[in-house]
């Protein structure tokens, strides 16, 4: 493996215990996070801490398991199987109880040392499905 791929297994492996701080360390400081299916972007490591605060608050055992890296010219894509349980709001609704286990695909960008950006791209139809969410609310 290259130090890319070794970065993105650390950073994910500290994402799924939840350490914060060892999380946004593998981040450059305005590492953009583009959630390509929700059409959001965190800018800065303040929105990327209350982004993964949301999502672990929700998900309780969010978990990623990638599957695949491909490198090419200093971008990283990781296939991945992105499971949680449904315990907390998300999307504006309350936890269900209910479980999913969908494909995930990240593309990753460096500076010399950390990840400049990320852009994730979700099967959100199908964990919205498993999860018995048939339509969002609108804020």
């Amino acid at each position: 493996m290259t130090w890319r791929v070794d970065l993105i297994a650390q950073h994910i492996e500290v994402e799924n215990r939840h350490l914060m701080n060892e999380m946004l360390a593998t981040l450059a400081d305005e590492n953009p996070v583009r959630d390509e299916v929700a059409g959001r972007v965190y800018r800065g490591k303040d929105q990327v801490a209350a982004r993964y605060a949301e999502l672990w608050q929700a998900f309780p055992d969010f978990n990623v398991r990638p599957v695949r890296y491909t490198e090419q010219e200093g971008i990283v894509v990781m296939e991945a199987i992105y499971t949680g349980t449904h315990h907390g709001a998300y999307l504006g609704l309350p936890g269900s109880g209910k479980s999913f286990n969908v494909r995930l695909v990240n593309v990753f960008g460096f500076d010399d040392e950390r990840i400049e950006s990320e852009t994730i791209y979700i099967d959100l139809a199908g964990q919205l499905r498993q999860l018995g969410i048939t339509a969002i609310p609108r804020n």
